[in-house]
């Protein structure tokens, strides 16, 4: 049995006939059935009966029941291969299913869907992937009158590279851009093609596809999709943010007394199940997994959020006329002045979202609707003291300031912000921002607050009125008066406060009873109040602590006197410690049992301390280890077995994966030093899960020959594992390489015939100017070489 799911356009069908036509033969019996929406299950087995050659009543005189038991007994003793395309719901499956058990002749079964429940249902899941980039290219490319990316003139290869953009990875994304093609090499003809499809234009076929997608998904759902029309192209999104977004807007709707944050949660894995939301690896930091729509989806859910009046995007995309009604508004782009003042119900917009260096043009007091309020990205939106300055005349409207620039006005002040009593959700994304309304207590509703992104200096003291507050991000370099975060009794999440600017604020951390993230910065620190932050972080572990961060410069090692303190920290998800550097992996590790993501540097790692971390259920695992290790690390078979991303920074100088190790693995970011790291026998193609590989290769005091072997054999076992990873490489501080050996040695050899003639050249007294020259040059040489 074999479940081919993944959502449409990815080519199941495709790979499911594939299949069909090379193995049919060695099966007396091979029947392929297509299966649309809502076809009468009578219809189904009555044709599956007439095809395989099962006697049969008259089909009109005849139940469901007794077509499945005259199947069953027909393909008693026989083997046979049977294909299901398009398997829509599991009540179809279970009714055919008694017709197809208990042969064991060796026959097959085949089902294709789009719903991963389905194919989990049914069994033997195999989620069918997205085209690597190279498969892109070279689909793309073969499908052009070119034949081949090296072949295609660079003119056409850029405006190619530009549609290709556009296909998602997706097969029929790509088949169906490719035969709008011209078969003639005219630049222009191309350019409107190209020019064509970045409107949308000849996108039906796919959006048509993508729909069933959509049409599979429970009504919250969808709803929840159709909510990512807002962002624009390219916008990377937070697991975290965008769950947050759809409780505020009300969008997820669970039963009584069922957790929304956990609910909220399998809706964003259901879509990335179903490639509506793909990752993108590794965010800059390489620690976390970001997300992107992508644009196949995009143009999808934007077209439905504009005919089902669920979005109204400024400019307006593909509609003249706005809606009579906004709900949600999103702008992007300063050309947006004369269709926000035509917004009749501005004050029952409940969303408003600002990209792109988009403006208001309205004040915020004019929004009184407003539940979620998003400003990112927004340079033009700023914040100097009470007003905002302009180059070149200000104008003073309602009590905002508002500046000309061009032709158009923006409103870049937050004065109303205060007045927005129903606002939930607030992100304010904009580096010109430096302070905050003083009243935003007033939000008495206000649930969600992030500053991460702007250069608030100091929280107002009203923020301790925010009685709601479930989750504060600010800036590390916002300092947080006393007094204030205790408060926030209704705090869940708090991230970016640095404890080194307020030392006092930990006891009020300490007392706040629903806290569930906490991440902390501490720049300096003395060596006291190690045993402070020990006992804030067990009574917050004892009440609901699960996620811990501590980004710091100072050594923050628990000593083992302290041991029997620390057991609430062992309930403990995701640990994270940045910057402090532990002499070797802490002891008490291996008793975080319930560990799921753990972060950590080391001076050594040992063999010892891999087997003590693969014991442990992680998910996500990054380690550096900063000092060179004399032995080989060894990544044991039936160790870290559930472990699906993996970061390692080693100056070891040999690393193996055994096979048979880390049996889950997806993704996989390697950095090594060449001249120190043997890379012949790492064991990349023994990886059987492996989707993602990054690899950082250091050059210092290496050749380009070391780096270029080192190169070459990872490229060798990425090509030779079973599942096609697609692999990323790049070199860091190549500006340290070494000469190679052999051309330095020739160098020397040739620059020393030079001076032997030279001498010979030259008068006796000149002979040791010259030889002294020779002399200092050998030792420059030698320094560079030891540096």
């Amino acid at each position: 049995m074999v479940s081919i799911c993944g959502t449409g356009g990815l080519g199941k069908t495709t790979v499911a006939h594939a299949v069909y036509r090379k193995i049919a033969n060695e099966f007396k019996y091979n029947f392929f059935v297509d299966m649309p929406r809502n076809l009468d299950i009578k219809v189904i087995i009555g044709t599956i009966c007439a095809e395989v050659g099962c006697p049969r009543p008259k089909f009109e005189e005849c139940g469901v029941q007794q077509l499945v038991d005259r199947l069953k007994i027909f393909f008693e003793g026989k083997r046979y291969l049977i294909v299901f395309d398009g398997l829509w719901t599991t009540s179809v499956w279970d009714q055919i299913l008694p017709a197809l058990k208990d042969n064991r002749h060796g026959s097959r079964i085949i089902i294709t869907t789009r719903n991963v429940s389905i194919a989990e249902h049914v069994g033997g899941l195999y989620r069918l992937p997205l085209l690597s980039c190279d498969d892109s290219n070279m689909l793309f490319f073969r499908r052009t009158l070119f034949g081949s990316k090296d072949d295609c003139p660079s003119q056409f290869r850029e405006l190619s590279e530009k549609m290709l953009s556009r296909c998602g990875q997706l097969p029929l994304a790509i088949t169906v851009i490719t035969d709008l093609l011209p078969k003639d090499r005219v630049l222009e003809e191309w350019q409107k093609v190209c020019d064509s499809i970045e409107r949308g234009n000849g996108m039906e076929n796919i959006r048509r596809v993508l729909k069933h997608s959509y049409d599979d998904l429970p009504p919250d759902l969808q709803r929840c999709l159709l909510c990512l029309s807002i962002f624009p192209e390219g916008y990377e999104i937070g697991r975290d943010s965008l769950v947050q977004r759809w409780m505020a807007e009300d969008l997820i709707r669970g039963k009584h007394g069922q957790n929304l944050q956990e609910l909220g949660e399998s809706y964003f894995s259901e879509l990335v199940n179903s490639n509506m939301i793909q990752p993108i690896e590794f965010d800059g930091s390489g620690r976390d997994l970001v997300y992107r729509v992508p644009v196949t989806t995009l143009d999808l859910i934007v077209d439905l959020s504009i005919r089902e009046n669920f979005v109204t995007i400024l400019p307006s995309l593909q509609r003249t006329d706005l809606p009579s009604e906004v709900q949600r508004l999103s702008l992007r782009g300063s050309n947006n002045k004369h269709e926000l003042k035509a917004i009749k119900n501005i004050d029952q917009v409940s969303s408003l979202s600002l990209f792109n260096g988009a403006g208001l043009m309205q004040p915020l007091s004019k929004f009184q609707g407003l539940q979620v309020l998003h400003l990112q990205k927004c340079d033009s939106v700023k914040n100097e003291g009470d007003s905002v300055k302009n180059e070149r005349d200000s104008v003073k409207n309602e009590g905002v300031s508002v500046k000309n620039e061009g032709d158009s006005v923006k409103n870049e002040d937050l004065n109303g912000l205060e007045s927005l009593d129903k606002l939930r959700y607030l992100v304010l994304g904009s580096s010109h921002i430096t302070e905050i309304p003083k009243m935003i207590g007033k939000l008495r509703h206000l649930q969600i607050l992030d500053l991460t992104a702007t250069r608030v200096k100091e929280l107002p003291s009203s923020i301790g009125k925010l009685t709601k507050l479930r989750r504060l991000l600010i800036n590390r370099s916002t300092e947080v008066p006393d007094k204030i975060i205790g408060k926030l009794e209704a705090l869940e999440e708090l991230v970016g406060i640095d404890i080194s600017k307020s030392p006092n604020i930990l006891q009020e951390i300490g007392t706040m009873p629903e806290l569930r993230v906490l991440s902390i910065a501490l720049w300096s620190w003395d060596e006291h109040h190690t045993t402070l932050l020990s006992q804030i972080i067990c009574k917050l572990a004892m009440k609901k602590l699960r996620h811990l961060s501590i980004c710091s410069c100072c050594l923050l090692d628990l000593k083992p006197d302290l041991k029997p303190d620390l057991q609430p920290v062992l309930q403990l998800e995701k640990l994270e410690i940045q910057g402090s550097i532990f002499e070797k992996l802490p002891t008490w590790i291996n008793g975080l049992t319930h560990l799921r993501s753990l972060s950590i540097e080391i001076y050594s790692l040992e063999n010892n301390a891999l087997e003590v971390l693969g014991e442990l259920e992680l998910l996500f695992l990054s380690l550096v280890a900063k000092r060179t290790s004399g032995e080989k690390l060894v990544i044991m078979t039936n160790k870290f077995c559930t472990l699906e991303t993996f970061l390692l920074f080693s100056r070891a100088t040999a690393i193996e994966f055994e096979q048979g190790a880390m049996e889950k693995l997806q993704r996989l970011k390697l950095t090594l030093q060449a001249s120190l790291t043997k890379t012949d026998h790492l064991g990349l193609d023994t990886l059987s899960s492996l989707e993602h590989v990054q690899v950082e290769i250091i050059c210092i005091s290496a050749t380009d020959g070391d780096v270029k072997v080192a190169e070459a054999a990872i490229r060798s076992m990425i090509g030779n594992n079973p599942r096609k990873p697609r692999l990323e490489m790049k070199r860091i501080v190549e500006g340290y390489m070494e000469e190679d050996k052999k051309k330095e040695s020739e160098c020397e050899i040739e620059v020393e015939d030079e001076d032997q003639e030279a001498l010979r050249m030259t008068k006796p007294e000149e002979q040791t100017v010259t030889a002294k020259k020779k002399k200092s040059r050998r030792a420059r040489k030698k320094n560079k070489r030891h540096y």
